[in-house]
């Protein structure tokens, strides 16, 4: 995460299949609520919020070198406003589900 985790997120962390988080700050609030995740293992690591990555990002995977550019783009406002189909319906739960897509 870039930005600090609030209790809106960890909601959101806490249904997803997930093995960790990474953000710059947690409330009290939030790290109770990450804390009942996985029976107590999830990981939970804070990061140093004025970090700035290098423009490249590499992971290895099997033996294979993956080099992206790294992503500095926004997270879109999933509001009703912006449904950009003819479908706008877009429920709350719909909606929660492409936060982290």
């Amino acid at each position: 995460m870039s930005d600090p985790v609030d209790v809106a997120t960890a909601l959101v962390i806490k249904d997803v299949a997930s093995d960790g988080v990474i953000a710059p700050d947690y409330d009290s609030d939030t790290l109770s609520i990450l804390r009942g995740k996985r029976n107590g293992r999830f990981l939970v690591l804070a990061i140093d919020p004025s970090y700035e990555p290098k423009g490249v990002e590499t992971r290895d995977e099997f033996g294979l070198t993956l080099v992206q550019d790294c992503d500095t783009s926004e997270v879109p406002d999933l509001s009703r406003d912006h449904v950009v189909t003819s479908n706008s319906s877009l429920d709350k739960s719909a909606a929660k589900g492409l936060l982290l897509a």
